[in-house]
Parts: structure tokens; sequence; C-alpha cells
């Protein structure tokens, strides 16, 4: 049994299989999973109903149906800005990461990454995080 990560995350990302494998392969490296969402607008109605379980971590798609990437990370921040976000997307454009990293978005990694990447990614905002531990 994995040890458990001491943050929470959630994923939004419009293909169900996607979410479903993150959300099963996090889990069993000890993550918590407390959301997952096809797109933006379904987590902000989740988190909003459910805002003592907001994630430390959202791993957000950033091409999605409904709302646009940039919008998005802008609203995270305003409203949400103790959730850091790792963006991630099938482009790996500098125009997107430096757009990103100057609204304060806290990583960009490439679908094309292998998953150890991804990981490492989410357990190096984990180290930064100074998350206060939920107990969701």
């Amino acid at each position: 049994m994995s040890e458990k990560i001491p943050a929470t995350l959630a994923i939004v990302d419009d293909h169900a299989l996607t979410r479903k494998t993150l959300s099963c392969r996090f889990a069993s490296l000890g993550y918590n999973v407390v959301m997952e969402a096809e797109n933006v607008k379904e987590f902000i109605a989740q988190i909003t109903v459910h805002s003592a379980s907001a994630p430390d971590i959202c791993l957000l798609d950033v091409k999605m149906p409904v709302t646009g990437w940039l919008e998005t990370a802008i609203r995270f921040k305003r409203n949400w800005p103790g959730i850091k976000i790792l963006f991630f997307s099938m482009p790996k454009s500098d125009t997107y990461i430096n757009m990103l990293m100057e609204i304060g978005v806290d990583g960009f990694i490439s679908k094309k990454a292998p998953f150890a990447e991804l990981n490492n990614a989410l357990l190096n905002l984990v180290k930064k995080g100074n998350f206060n531990t939920h107990s969701h």
C-alpha cells in the first residue's frame, strides 16, 4: 500500500477515460483525488457546493470546451488563490507556458510526457505547497 500524499487533487479533463485513468493511477500512488470534472464549469459548480473539499492541487487540461484556458487560469487565481494549478495539454508551446506563468499558474506539462514526469511535477507542487492537510 502506498504512503498517503499530504495534498488533495482534482482532475479536470473533458475525456472521461483520461480522468478515470489518472484518478485510479494517482489514488494507487497515495493521492487523495477529491474531485473529477468534465469541464471547468462543472468543476466550479463542484467547488462552490463543496468548498470544504476544495483540492490543494488541480490538474487541468488546457484545451476544453465551455471556457478558454486563459480565462480559466485568471479566474482560478482570483477566486481560489490557494489551489495550485498544473495545466496539461498536447501542445507544449512557449507562448502558453509564458502566459500561464505570468498569471501565476504553478506548472505546465505536456500530455506526451511520461507518467513519471507528471507525477514528479505534482510531487514538486506538494513539496512547495505547505498545505493544511484537510481531512477529506
